[in-house]
């Protein structure tokens, strides 16, 4: 409604939202199996170890498979797609026909799986190319995308808590790291790996992480290396002041443990950011000075936490926290 809280937000809101459609249409997400389906029913439980363990998928609907389908080669080809791995739930019944359909797809190599255990078989049977490697704890979605030519990953992390771990891939690309949010991007260095070309990654709770490929040049070989905290200071309503030093290879951000809704930040009297979402981040660099800095934080609430029973309307858990490259 015109109330809302992130309309001030609108063009960047709106930028993630059209960078993010583009990317998940007219391209290929390069499916490693087709999951037969019914139009009525799609089977859920079965296909959880595949988000799990990141394997890309897609739903293949019996009457499509029927009447749009064709078999050649061991795949099943469907407008731009061609499938060599089908899975179907064993409590999906199947008539002769598809019984016929699928035992040529078979017949001429393709791989099909009957029953419950998708993850296991995916594992057994299907080498992946480019894969996350690192704990995940079932929350992170990953999909392959191909966009004009160019390659790109994306990482979804559904949990309340950060992923680390490498992205390995064997393409032989430059990648970058692209921010759905700006559009603006930053190389990333590889080091080499069985398999390909590893990249240290680190998705937020609740966030994503896009990874772009470009065809047109080789990788960075070199290693990552990560910012690392230098100095951590506390701040609380009765104290929001610091000292600090500028450096060319410092980084102060400032970071909350939970935020109900949005954050207006000033750093010595100049806006400094707006944060919305987790990990409740603000970048204050550039906003920092040498000697004593001053913040102030303006905490703007739904109305959700406005009436009723709200949420405590504030911030918690405020720290000022220097990184050193």
């Amino acid at each position: 409604g015109p109330g809302n809280i992130w309309w001030k937000d609108y063009r960047k809101i709106s930028g993630y939202i059209k960078r993010m459609s583009w990317l998940g249409i007219a391209g290929t997400n390069n499916p490693q199996a087709a999951v037969l389906c019914s139009s009525e029913h799609v089977p859920h439980l079965p296909v959880r170890p595949l988000y799990e363990q990141g394997y890309t998928f897609n739903y293949l609907t019996i009457d499509d498979l029927m009447e749009k389908a064709f078999v050649q080669d061991g795949k099943i080809c469907i407008d731009r797609y061609q499938y060599d791995v089908l899975l179907i739930d064993g409590r999906l019944r199947l008539n002769p026909a598809i019984v016929k359909k699928v035992g040529q797809f078979v017949t001429e190599g393709g791989k099909m799986y009957r029953g419950s255990a998708f993850g296991s078989f995916m594992r057994k049977n299907v080498v992946q190319k480019s894969y996350f490697d690192g704990e995940t704890h079932g929350n992170l979605r990953y999909v392959h995308y191909t966009k004009s030519g160019c390659d790109f990953f994306l990482f979804v992390n559904e949990g309340m808590d950060e992923i680390r771990g490498r992205f390995v891939t064997d393409l032989s690309c430059a990648a970058a790291d692209f921010d759905p949010f700006t559009g603006k991007t930053s190389p990333m260095s590889a080091a080499m790996v069985d398999g390909g070309f590893a990249y240290d990654i680190t998705v937020p709770a609740h966030s994503v992480k896009v990874i772009g490929m470009n065809p047109d040049a080789l990788p960075v070989i070199g290693e990552a290396k990560a910012p690392v905290i230098s100095q951590i200071i506390a701040l609380s309503e009765g104290r929001m002041t610091f000292a600090y030093s500028k450096a060319d290879n410092r980084t102060v951000k400032l970071a909350f443990t939970e935020i109900h809704d949005i954050a207006e930040v000033k750093v010595n009297g100049k806006d400094a950011g707006r944060i919305m979402f987790r990990p409740y981040e603000c970048d204050i660099t550039e906003f920092a000075v040498d000697g004593e800095n001053e913040i102030s934080v303006e905490v703007i609430p739904s109305m959700a936490n406005t009436y009723g029973n709200p949420v405590p309307v504030g911030f918690c858990g405020c720290t000022v926290r220097v990184y050193e490259a």
